[in-house]
């Protein structure tokens, strides 16, 4: 595997980002997730992907673009990994790349983010009738109050 195969370790966010640029398959072997940032930088970046069939991951199987970017296999399974990553790095270079950023934009794009987040805002019931008041501990107020003008002094020095 070696020359094909790269473990580099941990990476800043720009070094992740052009080693995924540079990548064929990204193989993510977890044993759960959720929707792994992994996945969809790796796809944004055009990178194919070869991950377990576990939640987030297997939801992108079912795509419109995924068989000419992506495969799914069982938890544990050696062999389907294997077999996996072999049968996404023989696509075509450029079929592959436009398939993994077409589910990109399709599935992480920020307005079809926000989209799904407005319109899952517009489902929730409106309450009939007062909202009962929740009461906040002083010192939980001041303690929000001090993180919040802590991040403000962060993000001022930051720029």
């Amino acid at each position: 595997l070696k020359g094909h195969v790269t473990f580099p370790g941990w990476l800043s966010q720009k070094e992740v980002a052009k080693e995924l640029a540079t990548s064929d398959v990204l193989l993510l072997t977890s044993d759960f997730e959720g929707m792994p940032i992994a996945m969809m930088e790796a796809l944004a970046m055009g990178c194919g992907f070869a991950g377990t069939r576990v939640s987030g991951i297997e939801d992108m199987e079912l795509q419109h673009d995924a068989a000419s970017c992506l495969r799914v296999f069982d938890v544990g399974d050696i062999d389907a990994a294997a077999t996996a990553v072999a049968d996404v790095a023989r696509l075509p270079h450029d079929t592959r790349r436009k398939a993994a950023r077409a589910i990109a934009e399709a599935e992480f794009a920020m307005e079809v983010c926000l989209k799904r987040y407005f319109d899952a805002i517009d489902r929730v019931p409106v309450p009939v009738g007062s909202v009962p008041k929740v009461a906040m501990p002083l010192s939980a107020w001041v303690h929000s109050r001090l993180l919040a003008v802590l991040r403000s002094l962060k993000m001022r020095m930051a720029k």
